[in-house]
């Protein structure tokens, strides 16, 4: 089991501490973790890629944390561009087709303004 945490400062003073936190939680629920932080929008898509690829051939379940302020189904990046959840996620789920067919289950999780 892995857990992708990926979170953004950006208007979030807190927001490595509640990664931290996250992550810690996840750890004693068994998931292995991989926590980064991101910086534009346009970054999520080259992570899950960079990310999915090492993990493929030990992975049964996938959790990923998206953790940003947004708004309206959107999340917002350090470059303060949004993008909309439902544009990541078909990209997601078509790399977890390419890199780890059996995965079906993703959790997204974000928070907004």
């Amino acid at each position: 089991m892995y857990a992708l945490i990926l979170y953004t400062t950006v208007q979030r003073l807190g927001g490595q501490e509640e990664a931290t936190y996250l992550e810690d939680a996840l750890r004693m629920a068994g998931f292995e973790v991989i926590k980064l932080e991101w910086h534009s929008t346009d970054q999520l898509s080259t992570f899950f890629e960079y990310k999915l690829r090492p993990i493929a051939d030990n992975c049964s379940l996938l959790m990923v944390c998206l953790m940003s302020h947004g708004s309206r189904g959107s999340v917002i990046g350090n470059d303060m561009k949004k993008r909309p959840v439902n544009d990541i996620l078909p990209h997601l789920n078509e790399l977890l087709l390419k890199f780890i067919p059996l995965v079906r289950i993703v959790c997204i999780v974000y928070t907004c303004m």
